[in-house]
């Protein structure tokens, strides 16, 4: 996990949500730091990018490790993360 998120975050500058942070992130701010990468093209739907960078960890990474992280989102962010099968 931690060799494929550094790249992500490098990425799409999202926050480090690894460690726990001081005050929870709403859905609103997680997703304006993914506008904000992307801010000179419109056509890009922050929801989208995250469920498709979530998509790309849950293949590369641990059900175990994906099931810590998602445990450090805020729930409002927790049902981005692709279903398990």
């Amino acid at each position: 996990m931690t060799e494929v998120l550094p790249v992500c975050r490098r990425s799409i500058n999202i926050p480090d949500v690894i460690e726990k942070p001081e005050r929870e992130l709403h859905k609103a701010e997680f997703l304006n730091h993914i506008r904000e990468a992307f801010r000179h093209d419109e056509r890009i739907d922050p929801e989208q990018v995250m469920r498709a960078v979530f998509r790309l960890l849950s293949r590369r990474v641990s059900a175990g490790e994906i099931s810590d992280v998602k445990q450090l989102l805020p729930a409002a962010l927790r049902h981005l993360w692709p279903a398990t099968t």
